[in-house]
C-alpha cells in the first residue's frame, strides 16, 4: 500500500515538471508573427515577401511607425527563401497567424500551383484557414506593401474581403488551404481562386494628370524600394560600404535580400485620406484546368458559378423588362442537383432559387399570383441566359469543368468515369449541357403595388 502511495506521489510530481512551462519559449516582442506572404517570380526562383506584424505600430504607442513591415528575398526554392529571411529577421518568424498567400499570376499560368500548395501544407506552423489569392495586372509583392485605411493589419482587409464577403455575395470563390488541395487532386472539378489587383486615385484621373503621377509615383518607388531599416546613411550623409542602393542591388544573386518595412512614402498616405491613393480590389476570379492557371471570369460569372454549385450564398438577380422597366431580387437560397449521363454525351442541372423582391419599377399588382408567376418567369429566363452563357464559357474558351459535372459522372456511372476520366479535359467541351430554373419569390416586401398597376 505504502509503494502505491509513494508511485502516485512521483507520478504526479513528474507530471508537474512536465507542465511546468513551454519548450524553448519566445518572448512576444522578440516574435515576428507573419500575417500574409507573396510568392513571385525571381530568376528561375521565387521571391517570397512577408508582411510582419510591428507591435509598437499595432498598440498605437508611436503614431510614426506602421504597423507592418514587409521583407522580402530570392531563392531557388521557397524553402531557401524563407530561411534566408530567418537568417535576416531580428525577430522570431512565426507563421501560425499566416492569414493571406498571394501568389503571382505569372507562376500559376507558367508553371502551376501545386508545388507552393504543397509547400505551405507541409510547413508546420501554418493552419488550414489561410486563404489563397492570385495577383491581377500586379506583382504579390506590391500587393503586401500596400497599406489599408480600414484595417490596422492590411492583411486583414483581404481576409475580411474574402472570408467574410463570401456569405454575403455569390460574386466571389474563398477557398482555404485544405479546400485548395482537395480540388487539385479532386478529378472531375477544377480550381477557382479569387484574384487580388491594385486600384489606383489615376484610374479616375485625365490621361495627362494620370502619366505625370505615374511618373512621381515610378521616381518614389525608385528612391525608397532598397532602402534598408532604419536608414543607410550616415550622419554625415554618406552611404557606408555594402549598403544596397538602386545602382548596387542590379547585380544581387537569387539569395540576397531586398528589406523595405513600411515607409513614409504612399502606402503611409493611404491612411490619412479619406479616398487613399491605392487600395485593394478583388473584381475577377482565376479559373485553373489542372495544376495551371488557363482564364478567368469576372464577378458576374461568378454569381453563375456559385448558383450552379448550389452555394450557401446571397445573390442579386438583376431583370430588364423592355427599355423602361426593371425589377431585383435577392436570392436567398439556392439548390443545385447535376446530372450526367456519359454514355449519351449529356448533362443536366436542376436549379431551384428562393428570394425576396427588394427593388423595382415594373408596374404590376405582386399581391395577384398570375403577376407574380409572370416575374418569377421573367427571372427564369434571366438566370437560364446568364448560367448557359457562364457553361459555353467554360466548355469553349476555358475548357476547364469547374461546376463540378465531373464529379456528378462519378456518381451517376462509376464504370463508365473510370474508362474517360482520364480525358475529361477533352470530353467536357463536347458535353450537351442543359440548365432548368425554377424561381420561387417567397417575399415581395411591405410595399405591395406599383404606380399605374394593371
Amino acid at each position: 500500500m505504502r509503494v502505491e502511495k509513494l508511485k502516485r506521489f512521483f507520478s504526479f510530481a513528474l507530471a508537474l515538471l512536465l507542465l511546468a512551462g513551454c519548450m524553448e519559449p519566445v518572448e512576444l516582442a522578440k516574435m515576428g508573427i507573419v500575417v500574409g506572404m507573396g510568392i513571385d517570380k525571381f530568376q528561375g526562383g521565387y521571391l517570397v515577401t512577408l508582411q510582419i506584424v510591428n507591435p509598437a505600430g499595432v498598440t498605437g504607442s508611436n503614431p510614426n511607425i506602421l504597423p507592418v513591415y514587409s521583407m522580402h528575398v530570392g531563392g531557388q526554392t521557397l524553402l531557401q527563401a524563407t530561411n534566408d529571411l530567418a537568417n535576416l529577421a531580428t525577430q522570431v518568424l512565426y507563421y501560425s497567424h499566416l492569414k493571406v498567400v498571394v501568389i503571382d499570376e505569372d507562376i500559376v499560368k507558367d508553371d502551376g500551383i501545386d508545388d507552393i500548395i504543397d509547400f505551405l501544407m507541409r510547413h508546420p506552423e501554418t493552419r488550414p484557414d489561410v486563404t489563397v489569392l492570385i495577383t491581377e495586372d500586379t506583382t504579390a509583392s506590391d500587393v503586401l506593401n500596400v497599406v489599408t485605411a480600414v484595417e490596422t493589419i492590411p492583411m486583414g482587409k483581404l481576409d475580411t474581403l474574402t472570408n467574410i464577403n463570401r456569405q454575403r455575395t455569390g460574386m466571389i470563390a474563398s477557398l482555404n488551404l485544405y479546400e485548395v488541395m482537395d480540388r487539385l487532386h479532386t478529378d472531375g472539378t477544377n480550381l477557382v481562386l479569387n484574384m487580388v489587383s491594385l486600384r489606383a486615385e489615376e484610374e479616375h484621373l485625365p490621361h495627362a494628370e494620370q502619366d505625370q503621377k505615374n511618373e512621381e509615383h515610378q521616381k518614389s518607388v525608385e528612391e525608397q524600394e532598397y532602402k534598408l531599416w532604419p536608414s543607410q546613411e550616415e550622419d554625415n550623409g554618406e552611404i557606408p560600404e555594402g549598403a544596397y542602393t538602386a545602382e548596387n542591388m542590379e547585380g544581387l544573386s537569387n539569395s540576397e535580400a531586398k528589406f523595405t518595412p513600411g515607409s513614409e512614402g504612399p502606402t503611409k498616405q493611404n491612411k490619412e485620406e479619406i479616398t487613399p491613393p491605392m487600395d485593394i480590389k478583388i473584381e475577377n476570379l482565376a479559373v485553373f484546368r489542372d495544376n495551371k492557371m488557363v482564364g478567368k471570369i469576372n464577378s458576374l460569372e461568378a454569381q453563375s458559378y456559385n448558383l450552379l454549385l448550389g452555394s450557401k450564398k446571397r445573390y442579386w438577380g438583376h431583370v430588364d423588362i423592355g427599355d423602361e422597366y426593371f425589377a431585383s431580387l435577392l436570392i436567398t437560397d439556392a439548390k443545385a442537383t447535376t446530372q450526367c449521363f456519359l454514355k449519351e454525351g449529356k448533362a443536366s442541372i436542376d436549379l431551384k432559387v428562393r428570394g425576396e423582391l427588394l427593388e423595382g419599377n415594373y408596374p404590376i399588382n405582386v399581391e395577384n399570383p398570375h403577376n407574380l408567376k409572370e416575374l418569377e418567369e421573367k427571372f427564369v429566363k434571366d438566370i437560364e441566359t446568364k448560367t448557359g452563357a457562364f457553361i459555353k464559357k467554360t466548355q469553349e474558351e476555358l475548357k476547364s469543368d469547374i461546376s463540378d459535372i465531373g464529379i456528378a459522372a462519378y456518381f451517376s456511372d462509376y464504370k463508365e468515369w473510370e474508362k474517360v476520366s482520364a480525358n475529361w479535359s477533352e470530353i467536357y467541351p463536347t458535353l450537351d449541357i442543359k440548365i432548368n430554373v425554377e424561381v420561387d419569390i417567397y417575399s415581395t416586401g411591405e410595399i405591395k403595388n406599383y404606380h399605374n398597376l394593371r
